[in-house]
């Protein structure tokens, strides 16, 4: 799964929180796959970069030797990191470094996402109590007033208080 793909499922409603719940934990191990993914093609960057730097650096030194001309350690960086194939490996570290960053992001928008089903959920679950507590109450007060009605139609002539 790529990035947009991965993105567009971080959107779910109320309607499908079910859906959602299930499929959290898939998206939540591919968010992190792809984060470790986007890591290693970082740490791959950065060694291109090094071994670009290496080289180059390899070979200004081995030009200046064959000539007996002295460089300094300031000429050879400069020469460095304005090589075509430095610059080039800099600028796919710098991607590099952006698109990890972006996964670390997605990463933790899918835990976001999972703590936000777990609270709906709960929620959820908090509200049916309420309802079936409220339903209860009715039905045993509806049980309640049936049974002091036929106690009352049975025994008319007693003096117990208006209890409606």
């Amino acid at each position: 799964m790529d990035l947009k793909e991965l993105i567009n499922q971080l959107d779910f409603t109320e309607e499908n929180l079910r859906s959602a719940l299930v499929s959290q934990a898939t998206l939540l191990m591919q968010a992190s796959r792809y984060r470790v993914k986007k890591l290693r093609d970082r740490l791959a960057a950065e060694a291109n970069l090094a071994q670009q730097q290496s080289e180059w650096a390899s070979r200004i030194r081995r030009i200046s030797s064959k000539s007996e001309k002295k460089v300094t350690e300031a000429y050879i960086k400069e020469e460095v990191s304005g090589a075509e194939t430095v610059v080039s490996a800099r600028q796919e570290l710098d991607e590099a470094k952006v698109l990890e960053e972006q996964a670390k992001l997605l990463v933790d928008a899918y835990q976001s996402r999972g703590s936000m089903i777990k609270s709906l959920v709960q929620l959820i679950g908090s509200e049916a109590a309420v309802e079936r507590g409220i339903i209860q109450s009715a039905l045993e007060e509806s049980g309640l007033k049936k049974l002091k009605a036929r106690v009352r139609n049975k025994y008319p002539g007693g003096t117990g208080g208006d209890d409606e």
